[in-house]
């Protein structure tokens, strides 16, 4: 009778989800009011939203700044990328 035992595969699996959950963190700056909005965005999300240039310089800089023209608004977009690893990685 076997309860419980994992193959080694299934177990490897289990440990490489969620090591890591890359998100970006957006400053948005509307030029006419000032009106400061952030956002966290995921990488689906923000290669949506901005494109895969933007996120490609981002990933490769840790950051990068663009403009964004949203109903009639122009908005300053500070664009910070942070790969976020889990403590379960580092072994704490």
């Amino acid at each position: 009778m076997i309860t419980s035992i994992s193959p080694p595969i299934m177990v490897n699996l289990a440990m490489t989800k969620g090591r890591t959950k890359e998100k970006f963190e957006c400053l948005f700056i509307n030029k006419r009011t000032n009106e400061r909005i952030n956002k966290e965005f995921s990488i689906a999300q923000i290669d949506k939203y901005l494109g895969e240039y933007i996120k490609d310089r981002a990933i490769k800089r840790g950051h990068t700044t663009t403009t964004v023209v949203k109903r009639g608004d122009n908005w300053k977009v500070t664009i910070t990328y942070s790969p976020s690893v889990s403590p379960s990685v580092n072994g704490k």
